[in-house]
């Protein structure tokens, strides 16, 4: 269960909206994993074995998906780092009394279950406690008819306010539809967009360039915690990222984690492991990192990141069984299954770190932006101006983030518990 929970947490977002089926062998016969022609050279490997040599973008070239005129999938780059602080609406530090006056109704209508929605819901009931409102869900099985529909009969029901997460494709609908029913509305994990890619409404992400952004540069910053004064500069590195082509979207973290590394490390050797033909599994991780690393043993250190947790679990254990976790870090895309393993000192010394959000922090703008608009204290489009890009009608969130370690996994999560308990100054 922890694993099925760690595949929807890690960038949960990316993988509900685009949960392709994996390529099998026969649709996709190359490798599954390549060498960058843009590190220095060395002789491919067999199909069988490990990666084979694949060619890097022409100079000018972008080497990374960057065609995203909302900021939704790469994140709101104009505001990252810092983040802002929150504004004075929409927010559970919003100076209002939650409970002086009676409790709003609002519903999370859902295109179909999975790990995700079961932790989406869980939360939402959380808030319902903490800032006041009535909760209900519905499921529509992906059936976008009853989905419409059941929007109708909960807002004729007097469920006032909602949480939208429809299949993609019926955003447009979803949303006039929304307006002709008078329901404040905030959507969950689902863009909800038009068909040129327009915002619609305010949103969460998680954001592909972030995520890709957040491991390589805690690996750079911190390297020297794990391995002492070396300069990677002048060492003999290599640099693998575990990822799935059947993913759009989780491949679109990994092209900006290669491009990012390149850039910072051009004299790496960076390898791509796609477990298309092993689905979202640590055997991925590991039969990939195990072959590229056995087949390099002149390579003196390697930083691995993966676009979820499953493949560096696979990717640690191959570190281990080849007896080389002294020369390997790695930081995940995820950090559900890496907590307990912190907690029962199981981790190993190569996997130390995993970036990580917190359902709680993910949901609180999307209940309480609802409570907003519903007090009369904000509209859609003025919710969360510190988060709107210049010129944009609608906020997007980019949710707070963090890469955890053994020696902060417990400070953060006890930060998280007392910030929805209310004690804000923790």
């Amino acid at each position: 269960m922890k694993r099925i929970l760690a595949i929807m947490m890690a960038l949960a977002m990316v993988f509900a909206l685009f949960a392709c089926t994996p390529k099998t062998a026969e649709e996709d016969a190359s490798a599954p994993a390549s060498e960058s022609a843009a590190a220095p050279e060395s002789e491919a490997l067999a199909e069988s074995e490990a990666p084979a040599e694949s060619e890097a973008p022409a100079e000018g070239e972008d080497a990374a998906p960057s065609e995203d005129p909302n900021g939704y999938w790469n994140g709101p780059d104009w505001i990252i780092d810092p983040p802002p602080p929150h504004g004075d609406t929409g927010w559970y530090t919003d100076d209002v009394d939650w409970f002086a006056r009676d409790p709003y109704k609002i519903a999370f209508i859902y295109h179909m279950a999975f790990a995700l929605t079961d932790m989406e819901s869980k939360s939402f009931q959380g808030w319902s406690e903490r800032v006041n409102f009535e909760y209900t869900e519905y499921c529509a099985n992906t059936d976008n008819e009853a989905f419409l529909l059941n929007m109708e009969v909960y807002a004729s029901q007097g469920w006032e306010g909602m949480i939208l997460q429809p299949d993609a494709p019926i955003g447009s609908r979803v949303d006039e539809l929304a307006d002709e029913l008078g329901v404040k509305w905030m959507p969950g994990v689902t863009p909800i967009q038009d068909d040129d890619g327009n915002m619609l409404q305010p949103m969460v992400t998680l954001g592909t360039k972030y995520q890709a952004d957040l491991a390589n540069n805690w690996l750079f910053d911190n390297y020297k915690t794990y391995w002492g004064d070396i300069d990677l500069a002048e060492t003999n590195l290599g640099y693998i990222c575990l990822t799935i082509s059947a993913n759009p979207l989780l491949k679109t973290v990994s092209d900006f984690s290669n491009a990012g590394f390149a850039e910072k490390y051009p004299n790496a050797t960076i390898f791509e492991g796609d477990c298309v033909n092993f689905g979202y599994s640590t055997d991925g991780g590991y039969q990939l990192s195990s072959a590229t690393m056995a087949a390099h043993p002149e390579i003196d250190r390697w930083l691995i990141t993966t676009v979820l947790e499953d493949y560096a679990q696979g990717a640690a254990q191959a570190a281990a069984s080849l007896n080389i976790e002294e020369k390997v870090l790695i930081c995940s895309n995820g950090a559900n299954i890496l907590i307990p393993l912190f907690e029962q000192d199981a981790a190993g010394s190569s996997w130390v770190a995993g970036i990580y959000y917190a359902q709680d922090i993910f949901c609180e703008p999307l209940v309480c932006g609802v409570i907003a608009m519903l007090d009369g204290r904000a509209t859609e489009e003025s919710l969360y101006p510190e988060w709107k890009a210049p010129g944009a009608t609608y906020a997007n969130i980019l949710c707070e983030t963090k890469v955890l370690t053994k020696d902060t996994y417990q400070d953060y999560l006890d930060y998280i518990a007392d910030y929805v308990n209310g004690n804000f100054g923790a």
